[in-house]
Order: structure tokens, then sequence, then C-alpha cells
């Protein structure tokens, strides 16, 4: 049986600032919902040029029928744990793509030994890192990592 998380696609999001939709966006596509719209989840999610509060980003699919697990002061290994279950799952990190460091909302596409590679909306493409850079850059500033992922629940 494949893992929904092998069918994630890259999708490059709108703004600079809309990451935590199209994130959510990436999510419920590979779960099969693909009605929704960037526009329409920005909305939804009440995000702003600040972007997405986090709480609005576990709250949302829930409200859709989800079952949304988070943790907000996680391991390596229990990410890696609730990777392997299959389910897209959301990590909050710290990017520098654009030459500034700045937070950000990403789907995790592969963790294996050596990498975790992430699908970034800002380029609509992949990123890898090695374990050692994923653990630097896998902090909310405060030295908190989260993640959540996305179950389907009952009435999906």
């Amino acid at each position: 049986m494949k893992r929904l998380n092998e069918y994630i696609k890259p999708y490059t999001q709108r703004y600079d600032w809309s990451c935590g939709a199209a994130t959510l966006l990436v999510c419920y596509r590979t779960l099969g919902i693909e009605d929704y719209t960037e526009e329409e989840l920005i909305k939804e999610l009440e995000t702003s040029k600040g972007g997405t509060y986090w709480e609005n980003m576990k709250n949302h699919p829930t409200e859709l029928g989800f079952e949304v697990r988070a943790e907000e002061n996680a391991d390596l290994n229990k990410l890696e744990k609730v990777f392997k279950k299959g389910y897209p799952v959301v990590a909050f990190w710290m990017d520098d793509r654009n030459g500034f460091v700045e937070p950000h909302y990403s789907v995790i596409k592969h963790i294996d030994k050596n990498k975790v590679v992430l699908v970034d909306t800002t380029w609509g493409d992949l990123i890898e890192f090695t374990k050692e850079e994923w653990l630097t850059r896998w902090d909310n500033g405060e030295g908190m990592k989260f993640f959540m992922t996305i179950l389907p629940g009952v009435s999906n």
C-alpha cells in the first residue's frame, strides 16, 4: 500500500506571505480535496501579509472533518515516526532562501536516514536538507519545533 505522502506534488504560492494557505492546499490535494483555491484558504485561515497563525493551521482541517495531530515541542524521532505513517505532515521552520531568515510552512515529502525533503511553496519545488541542517532550521525562533499531521477523520 502506498503512503499518501508519496503523492505530494509541488505547488507555487501566489504571494510571498501565503505559505500557510499554500501548504494546506498541497495537503488537501494530497488527501483528494481538489475544490479549494489558495485564495479561499487565505480568507478562511485569516492569512494576512504577516502570515498564517499556527492555531488557524491546526484548526482548519478539523473543520473539514479531518483529524489533526500537532506537536509543538517535538524532536526528530517523533517527526520521523509520524511521517512513516504516510499522511501529510506540515512543518514550521526558518527559511533563508530569499536572502533573509523568515518563518515558513512546508509539507514534508521525504525523510530517510540522511536527509529531509520539503515541498517549498515559495519556489514551487523540493528542497533537501541533511538532517543536521534541518535541525538548525526546524525552529520557531524560540527553540520550539512544530509540526502537524492531517489524518482522514470519520467523515472522510
